[in-house]
């Protein structure tokens, strides 16, 4: 008898090691495919870019196009900074989420001062 529980029990975590395999492997394709569309984004992003680059090159006068070089490259500068933090704010709230209730509380505190900062 024990030995049929014992079975079971073991064709049981198979079965629920398969299932999650199997969904892990259907996530990651999914992944795989949104990174795929991600990129093709990214190169027709900066596909425009270059375009109304070449415009704004061609319209203005060579302090002018100065100025809107140095816009951009700030423009770039506060987004990277944003992209940034935005990760370290998912990190945090993360974190947070997988502490246990009765964990640390100056730890909690510490990842809730990142989070209302």
């Amino acid at each position: 008898m024990k030995l049929r529980k014992g079975i079971c029990n073991l064709c049981g975590i198979g079965l629920r090691q398969e299932m999650l395999v199997s969904r892990i492997s259907r996530k990651l394709d999914i992944l795989k495919e949104e990174q795929l569309e991600i990129r093709k984004e990214i190169e027709s992003n900066e596909q425009l870019g270059e375009e109304v680059i070449e415009r704004v090159r061609a319209a203005a006068t060579p302090s002018e196009f100065d100025k809107f070089k140095g816009h951009v490259a700030k423009i770039e500068k506060v987004t990277s900074l944003l992209l940034g933090l935005s990760g370290r704010l998912a990190r945090a709230e993360n974190a947070l989420m997988s502490l246990a209730e009765n964990s640390n509380p100056q730890e909690r505190v510490s990842l809730l001062g990142y989070k209302i900062i």
